[in-house]
């Protein structure tokens, strides 16, 4: 309902005191509108100190229906709305918008063409929805949109009023324009509206701030940013090879911020074998590396928790944040969490990495120093951090070892630095008061007999064909396993039970369907030379399938692939987890130089070649087999 600005006087006296109005603050007024408002300030104080509108607008060159007006901008218009009061005396500023109140514009009945499109849009149905229809297929490019201009929208505009039978006496027909600058500022106004960034449809709403320890942890993996190398010896000379990019697993305790341990992963798609080796340096304590890089070293008292005691290697883990990566659902890992280390997982929405932006933020605080490299690859490829192209054939000036230190150093002083967050405490300190003075909860001792993590088990059956003479084996990862644990006659074509380390696959225990332990069986010698691990058997099958490599001494012909091909990053990196796999020095690997039938070189006193003692020199005794 619209009242007089004398019916506001009149339900409100207090207003006829100007002073009493709203401040506006007339400096950031242009020097027009300041003098107009400077102006209408002065009217509204006679008119409302008694004065006549015709004595006031005759002073001020106007007429008393634009004084009457001022007073109606001011104090009028609806009773359930407050009066602009101040904001009324800016000219040219528009308070609210505009309503149409009469009926549309006729032949017969003119009138003035305000608020006539919005009411139009009102009126017709679905005129709106139709015309927002065909400026939201424009903006965001749909199959069917079009490339809209105001024209055909204009166009679309009226086809839509013909064939809605809208009256050809009526607005807005009964204007020249047809009402063509209202629908170009319409078009205009809604594209610029629908160009905006939308609001996600789920809201993620805030959770309650961890406050105890290992309550939740967050876990991730991140490809660094940086290109590195490593010296292979081959035939005497010390070459540097140029190797692909590694990823780093990390995780982060979310209520004191502190990293509780990294692995440093030589691939690109980690694997649950990593994320269980991440896990265990939640469990073991953690043992700092000899550091060999000139100029680096461990900041006193940088640490991970893991390292401050026993009470530190048993928390009863709450939440492990995971993201939906394919090496996340692993059903040993997921059993690792929740059977043996007691923790919930959750794996989060797909695409929103919020509820994890505590790790999130961990790897862009590494990325700080590791894109300080001349070597680091940046984020995308016009970045200038990114390395010259002409730099591309030469291999980087930093290390795989000194890249793995340098990440270590910065992980650890991160854990002794106060932080704002925690009230200048670091994040070690919170966590030995937490453990001190809290009652957080620890899971019970372990076993005496606790499982490794890398041991797995398997059903396989043992077999002996007719025709063959020789000894039952077993098929595992297609190779066959012999051994006198099954040099027995009841258990061919027998289901056993194999219990094998994924870190060293060449001996396996069996086991029966009743428990009881037969022993060992072990790979043929072609497979006894070195360690090797479940992962890197399925890698070496998969050349064999395709004919890269020789059937009859596959690990060294596999390493003579890698050496061969060590000029692509990648196969490099396959070369360092080929050398750590099998315990041999990583920066100085020495192989023949030409292709041998079998590879002739172990370095004395390593574990490798403790194993080779282990495998008896063939005679020939063995030949006769046990029957």
């Amino acid at each position: 309902m619209l009242i007089h600005w004398r019916d506001r006087l009149l339900a409100h006296p207090d207003l006829a005191d100007i002073n009493q109005w709203p401040f506006v603050d007339a400096s950031a007024l242009s020097r027009r509108r300041r003098e107009a408002y400077l102006r209408n300030r002065r009217i509204l104080a006679r008119v409302l100190g008694g004065e006549s509108q015709k004595a006031v607008a005759l002073d001020y060159g106007l007429t008393p229906s634009r004084v009457s007006r001022l007073l109606t901008r001011c104090l009028g218009g609806d009773i359930d709305t407050p009066p602009r009061l101040s904001m009324g005396l800016i000219p040219h500023q528009q308070g609210e918008v505009p309503v149409r109140r009469r009926p549309l514009p006729r032949i017969s009945q003119e009138g003035g063409a305000k608020a006539c499109f919005q009411a139009l849009l009102n009126h017709v149905p679905g005129l709106k929805a139709h015309l927002d229809r065909m400026i939201r297929a424009h903006v965001s490019g749909r199959h069917q949109g079009q490339n809209l201009a105001p024209k055909p929208v204009h166009s679309a505009f009226i086809t839509y009023l013909r064939e809605a039978n809208w009256p050809d006496d009526c607005y807005p027909f009964t204007h020249s324009s047809w009402a063509y600058e209202s629908v170009r500022t319409y078009f205009r106004r809604r594209e610029q509206e629908m160009a905006m960034p939308n609001t996600p449809r789920r809201v993620i709403s805030s959770r309650d701030t961890t406050s105890r320890i290992f309550q939740e942890v967050q876990i991730d993996e991140h490809l660094v940013d940086c290109a590195s190398h490593i010296g292979v010896d081959v035939g005497g000379n010390i070459q540097a090879i140029r190797l692909a990019r590694i990823t780093l697993l990390l995780a982060r305790d979310v209520a004191s911020g502190a990293y509780l341990g990294y692995v440093l992963a030589m691939t690109r798609h980690p694997s649950a074998s990593d994320m269980v080796a991440l896990l265990n340096q939640l469990v073991y304590p953690w043992e700092p590396q000899a550091l060999n890089t000139p100029g680096l070293h461990y900041t006193p008292g940088a640490i991970f928790p893991s390292a401050l005691g026993a009470s530190f290697c048993r928390p009863s883990i709450g939440i492990v944040r995971l993201d939906n990566a394919m090496a996340h659902r692993a059903e040993r890992l997921v059993v690792r969490l929740c059977d043996e280390l007691g923790a919930t997982v959750n794996f989060g929405l797909p695409a929103q990495p919020k509820a994890r932006g505590l790790i999130e933020q961990a790897f862009k605080y590494l990325n700080v120093d590791v894109h300080r490299i001349a070597s680091t690859t940046g984020s995308h490829p016009l970045d200038p951090k990114r390395e010259r192209r002409r730099h591309s054939k030469r291999p980087p000036l930093i290390s795989l070892q000194a890249l793995e230190e340098a990440i270590g150093v910065v992980l650890t002083e991160h854990n002794i630095r106060p932080v704002g967050n925690l009230v200048g405490v670091s994040p070690l300190d919170m966590m030995r008061r937490q453990m001190a003075h809290h009652l957080v909860p620890l899971r019970p001792p372990p076993l005496d007999r606790l499982p490794s993590p890398y041991h797995e088990s398997r059903a396989v059956r043992v077999r002996k064909p007719k025709a063959d003479k020789h000894a039952p084996h077993i098929y595992f990862e297609k190779v066959l396993y012999r051994g006198e644990a099954i040099n027995q006659a009841a258990l061919i074509n027998q289901p056993v039970q194999v219990i094998y380390d994924t870190r060293d696959i060449r001996y396996l225990d069996v086991i029966t369907e009743d428990g009881r332990h037969l022993g060992e069986v072990r790979a043929p010698k072609s497979w006894q030379r070195f360690a090797h691990s479940l992962a890197l058997r399925k890698k070496i099958n998969r050349h064999l399938r395709h004919h890269l490599i020789e059937r009859h001494d596959p690990l060294a012909g596999y390493f003579q692939y890698c050496l061969t091909h060590r000029d692509k990053p990648s196969i490099a990196l396959d070369l360092v987890s080929l050398c750590r796999d099998m315990n041999l020095p990583s920066a100085a690997a020495s192989v023949e130089t030409k292709p041998a039938r079998r590879s002739q070189t172990t370095n004395p006193g390593s574990k490798a070649s403790d194993s080779h003692k282990k495998v008896s020199t063939w005679s020939p005794s063995m030949v006769k087999q046990r029957r």
